[in-house]
Formats: C-alpha cells, sequence, structure tokens
C-alpha cells in the first residue's frame, strides 16, 4: 500500500505515520481508530478516541488536557453508521464536552462561541453583520423572534435611521407616524 512501517525508540519525539505512493485524493497517512467486540456498535458506544494527555508532577503521573471521541449515535447497521464526533477539553481537573460535530451536519458549543471575523453566512443567503462595535445587520427579509424583545437603547429606528418607536422606561410607548 506504500506505507512504511516501523518502530518508535526512546530517541523518538514525534510518531510519523508516511505515505510514501504519489499523491492523490485517496492518499496520505492514515492512522485507524476502531472497535470490534464481534457484536454491533450500539447507541452511544465509542468507535475511538485520542487523548491529549501530559505529566502533572515531576513523579510523571499523566493526565488528560483534552480528547477527541467518535460515537456511534443510533445503532448500527448496513444502512446506518451514523456518528458524532465530540471535543472535550479541561478547566482545572474537569473534563467537559465543549463542540459536538453531529451526524446531521450541526454544531453543538457548550459555553459562549466568540466569533473574531465581523459576519455569520448561513445557507439560506441570510448573514449576521458586525457592522461596528455597536450595531449587528441582519440581512433577511423577516426576522423571526420566539419569546420577549428587549430594547435596551430608547428607540426602534427605520431604515433611514429615523426614530419609528421609542420608549420613556416606564412602559411608555410612542409610534411615531403611520401604522399601515
Amino acid at each position: 500500500t506504500g506505507l512504511d512501517t516501523f518502530t518508535m525508540s526512546n530517541s523518538d519525539t514525534v510518531m510519523k505515520i508516511i505515505d510514501t505512493s504519489a499523491s492523490g485524493t485517496a492518499s496520505g497517512g492514515k492512522l485507524t481508530l476502531g472497535s470490534d467486540d464481534g457484536a454491533v456498535m450500539a447507541d452511544n458506544h465509542r468507535l475511538g478516541v485520542i487523548d491529549f494527555v501530559g505529566a502533572e508532577d515531576a513523579s510523571n503521573t499523566q493526565s488528560v488536557g483534552a480528547r477527541i471521541q467518535a460515537v456511534c449515535r443510533d445503532a448500527w447497521n448496513g444502512s446506518n453508521n451514523d456518528a458524532d464526533l465530540e471535543f472535550y477539553t479541561v478547566d482545572g481537573t474537569t473534563v467537559s464536552k465543549v463542540l459536538t460535530l453531529d451526524a446531521d451536519g450541526d454544531a453543538t458549543f457548550t459555553g459562549d462561541v466568540t466569533i473574531s471575523g465581523n459576519d455569520l453566512d448561513f445557507g439560506n443567503g441570510a448573514t449576521i453583520v458586525n457592522t461596528d462595535a455597536s450595531t449587528l445587520t441582519i440581512t433577511e427579509a423577516t426576522t423571526v423572534f420566539s419569546g420577549d424583545i428587549r430594547v435596551n437603547g430608547n428607540e426602534v429606528k427605520d431604515s433611514g435611521g429615523n426614530s419609528a418607536i421609542t420608549f420613556d422606561g416606564s412602559g411608555g410607548v410612542t409610534i411615531l407616524g403611520d401604522l399601515t
């Protein structure tokens, strides 16, 4: 298959998997982690895991700092091999799942999400743009909110920047212009 075999010695600091065959879309080093006890994989069974560990003391006690694992979603069969990819980090000594990439293509984050760019682009063409330090622009003809809407400023403005609805802070509302 073009893969070189190797053994690591104490002087090796990096494990390498090198594919020496011609490069291409089906080439490259490959690491396979699997689970096969002769039984069908069931819901929530782990396919494989990569733990990132290091010494926490001078006695070389190894502790996990992060983890990536693949987990079956549903029992597997000839037409269903759904799996989720889970990412874990450690705060203190507590290992917590922080991100799941699921079989449907959804990403679920635990905790806050920080976006270093300015835009969120959605597959349907809608965007949320961080226009400036105090403005988010939602480019969708209709925005649906479920639950309450709280306005921390005193106004809702029209597309020209003119006050359309004002709030006095004590429940009073003034609507400027005509309602149609």
